[in-house]
């Protein structure tokens, strides 16, 4: 939605009416905001930092760079479609926190409760090298062993560093 608010499909000052998201910062906004709306975006994309050991875990691991590509291609498309749909509903009024902007409920709830799994698994999968050098040093017998013997203090390492 950018261009002139008469430009805007519903844009006036009647009730209900859509202020456009501009392509630049609004004047006045600082540089801790502009820093703070870039540290979001870093945030969002951090977990490219564990790209190695990922493809190091991989049983194949010459199929990274297409499932580095598929994953990014989908994230991309998510965060795309979601900043997309909530400017086009809210304009400058979205919330910084898009769950913030719901109505209380079960669909917050459920949303929030979304929010802290995938908060667990990027821990998981952030922790995967320090997990991987604390089971090394506690059961070096189990460390690349299959089946349960090698899962078990994986998990409890895992679990207990939660």
């Amino acid at each position: 939605l950018i261009g002139a608010p008469e430009q805007v499909a519903g844009a006036g000052a009647g009730a209900g009416a859509v202020t456009p998201t501009p392509l630049l910062p609004r004047a006045g906004t600082d540089f801790l905001q502009m820093y703070g709306s870039f540290a979001a975006l870093i945030f969002a994309y951090q977990g490219q930092s564990m790209f190695c050991e990922i493809m190091r875990e991989m049983k194949d691991s010459r199929q990274f760079p297409r499932a580095v590509g598929v994953g990014n291609g989908c994230m991309m498309a998510v965060y795309l479609f979601v900043v997309v749909v909530a400017n086009a509903v809210k304009g400058e009024d979205v919330a910084d926190f898009l769950p913030d902007a719901m109505p209380e409920g079960v669909p917050k709830i459920v949303i929030n409760l979304l929010i802290v799994y995938i908060t667990c698994v990027g821990f998981v999968i952030t922790g995967q090298p320090l997990h991987r050098a604390m089971h090394g040093a506690l059961s070096p017998s189990t460390l690349d062993s299959g089946g349960l013997a090698g899962a078990l203090p994986w998990a409890v390492i895992t679990i207990a560093s939660l």
